[in-house]
């Protein structure tokens, strides 16, 4: 029986769904009696399905352990909380046991009678002009934005006695706003440090509809006071990582990788026991058919990882630096069981970034393509499915950054769920997961890690063909793209040298993705090598030559008629700007290893200095993508220069000052060096 069809039979989102409801039990808080439970849980439902190997791997969890730039988070035992308003009137606002993330994880305990304090409305309450004329100290600030950042502001700098935020902790504009979820508690954490730990309090998270109400009555000229009652405790704890792997066979040493984080509060449905939940149903499926035998066992393991988010991966792969190098590919999931209807969202799979290449996105987005149209029936006129499903450039936020960091380089796609109504809320409850889409998303990484696995000449050739034909695609699209947004600027009355700087963005960005899709195609070499196959990826890379000088052609002539409209016979030479020539002369090199932690950025530099930080996406929404990949490209070879132009190719043109800033600042941190 092949792959495709044994995988549809023995999958079930049925199946898959029981695993996310068990795991969404828990409240999964890394460093907590909670997560380890839930660690547990997996491991022995793992044992059962016979994957023997089945383990739990820790690590301290002190707030000062350090996998590479992240630290560690501090052990926390929480036994229960309350908030209580006791003046003007006396009600419950928030307990801990009926809604775990009405409070904000981390929270450190109060005496037995809990801190009465009066509360102040401090606006969004994350910079310090949100504290200009207001007296805190010793108060409960009411805050709107992210806790973190206001327990830093309130507690920290200004002596708060602790923290009450309302809403979410983050808004999707025109998507989800608070407004469209009254009633959700929004998910906030406090993550504090061992070196901060002792000017650590409490937060509570409150819906909107709560928060509005409290900032009506002090707008009211009404003195609001709380009482707030936290029975925790921070200690040093254990970073705990689920491992288990189905065995390969004469190439058992390297391994195909399904990594999905375990972590989140309870509930945390989609976000993130979905993800968890189908990496379980997929290893049972792979088990269950090697033991019937309907599918040979393939010729690679296949590596699950469950882990603590970002954190966990960069801890793992820390501790496993020799055995990285045979991991061949990976697929992460995060969200991805929600109800599409429910939660207004699109199955997304993110690619790799352009600085690790690979034929993995092409086979992920062919397997994706085929969960739709081979999985659903026709019919009379097109096809029955209203799945949505889209793939899209690589972005950071969850484990497939760790895995395709450069000194890493294990090329990783991620699919999600996204946006999603209740992302990061108290809502993500179990009744916004569909089976449908856990069978969905099950049977695409089931299908995409055997083939991968079992990846022998044929395969590889056939992989090669594949990429070959999208980057072809790609190619010509971007030549589209171009003469699309150069026609739209001269519609649009752009001047010559804003014509100029277009036409030199686009003809970089043809020349990046021509190269770009030769090394994906040449990617398979992880997977087979032969002289017939050598000969096949030279001829591919060839002809993806010859379609790049194509399109730059044609481009050159639509430039020449763009030029003409003005009245010259080409367009001028692009004027360079200060920073841009600056960074001609550098070649910077990395001094540090994984992905960058931003919070290492914010220690160094002080709040008042990461403010630029905090609004720089206001001005380039991409500009952390940006940074991840201009941070992956750093070979101590390529100029600051090539780097920018490279990034400006993958999401968009770059301000050459905004980079030279940031590179400067790890300049400063010693996590960059020039010559």
């Amino acid at each position: 029986m092949d792959i495709e069809r044994a995988v549809a039979e023995e999958l079930s989102g049925y199946s898959s769904k029981s695993y996310v409801t068990a795991i969404s039990g828990f409240n999964r808080i890394q460093g907590t009696a909670m997560y380890h439970e839930a660690a547990e849980y997996v491991r022995d439902e793992l044992i059962g399905m016979g994957i023997e190997d089945a383990a739990i791997e820790q690590f301290k969890a002190d707030g000062k352990q350090m996998f590479w730039t992240c630290v560690a988070p501090l052990g926390w035992s929480i036994r229960g909380a309350e908030l209580r308003m006791v003046e003007p009137d006396e009600r419950l606002l928030a307990r801990f046991h009926d809604i775990p993330m009405s409070l904000h994880t981390f929270s450190k305990g109060t005496p037995k009678e809990g801190v009465t304090a009066e509360l102040v409305d401090v606006g969004a309450g994350t910079s310090k002009n949100d504290y200009l004329g207001k007296k805190v100290k010793g108060k409960i600030v009411l805050a709107s934005g992210m806790g973190r950042t206001v327990h830093r502001q309130a507690v920290v700098k200004r002596g708060a006695a602790g923290v009450v935020t309302y809403g979410l902790s983050r808004e999707i504009p025109n998507h989800r706003e608070a407004a469209d979820v009254l009633d959700a508690h929004g998910y906030h954490g406090i993550w504090p440090t061992a070196e901060n730990m002792d000017r650590t309090t409490f937060g509570f998270s409150l819906s909107m509809r709560q928060g509005m109400h409290l900032k009506q009555m002090l707008r009211d000229g009404k003195k609001v006071r709380l009482n707030a009652k936290v029975d925790a405790k921070l200690t040093t704890g254990k970073l705990e990582i689920v491992t288990a792997t189905i065995p390969g066979t004469d190439k058992r040493d390297e391994e195909v990788i399904l990594v999905g984080h375990l972590c989140h509060p309870k509930p945390g449905a989609n976000d993130n026991a979905s993800g968890s939940g189908t990496m379980m149903e997929v290893a049972r499926t792979v088990m269950k058919l090697i033991k019937t035998g309907k599918i040979d066992r393939p010729r690679r393991s296949i590596r699950f990882i469950w882990l603590p988010e970002t954190t966990g991966s960069s801890a793992y792969l820390e501790r496993h630096e020799k055995k990285r190098d045979k991991f061949i590919a990976g697929i992460n999931v995060d969200m991805v069981g929600g109800d599409q209807d429910k939660l207004r969202s699109t199955l997304i799979m993110d690619r790799t970034p352009d600085s690790v290449p690979s034929y993995i996105n092409d086979l992920g987005a062919l397997v994706m393509e085929k969960a739709v149209n081979d999985l659903d029936k026709p019919i009379t006129r097109g096809w029955g499915a209203t799945f949505r499903y889209a793939a899209r450039a690589f972005s950071e936020g969850t484990d497939n950054s760790e895995f395709n960091e450069s000194t890493i380089r294990v090329p990783t796609i991620s699919f999600g769920q996204w946006p999603d109504m209740y992302y990061h809320t108290s809502m993500d409850t179990i009744d916004m997961i569909s089976e449908d889409s856990l069978m969905r998303i099950g049977w695409i990484c089931a299908v995409t890690l055997l083939t991968v696995a079992d990846a022998d000449e044929k395969k590889a050739l056939e992989l090669a063909s594949m990429t070959c034909a999208g980057g072809t695609e790609r190619i010509a699209a971007a030549g589209k793209t171009a003469s699309i947004e150069i026609f739209g600027k001269l519609g649009k009355g752009a001047s010559a040298d804003e014509l100029a700087a277009v036409a030199d963005h686009h003809k970089d960005r043809i020349n990046h993705i021509t190269t770009l899709e030769q090394n994906a195609v040449r990617s398979v070499t992880r997977l087979a090598r032969s002289d017939r196959l050598d000969a096949f990826l030279d001829r591919c890379c060839a002809d993806l030559g010859d379609e790049g000088r194509r399109e730059l052609e044609w481009f050159t002539e639509v430039t020449r008629l763009v030029a003409a409209e003005k009245g010259l016979k080409a367009l001028p030479k692009r004027k360079e700007s200060e920073p841009e020539k600056e960074s001609k002369r550098l070649i910077p090199r990395r001094m540090f290893k994984g992905r960058l932690d931003y919070e290492r950025i914010s220690d160094f530099m002080g709040d008042d200095a990461w403010e630029w930080y905090e609004t720089v996406e206001d001005k380039d929404p991409d500009f952390f993508r940006k940074v991840y990949d201009g941070l992956n490209f750093v070979d101590g070879k390529r100029s600051l220069h090539s780097i920018i132009r490279a990034v400006s190719a993958e999401f968009g043109q770059t301000d050459y000052s905004m980079m030279m800033k940031l590179m400067r600042d790890l300049e400063r941190m010693e996590y960059i060096s020039f010559r």
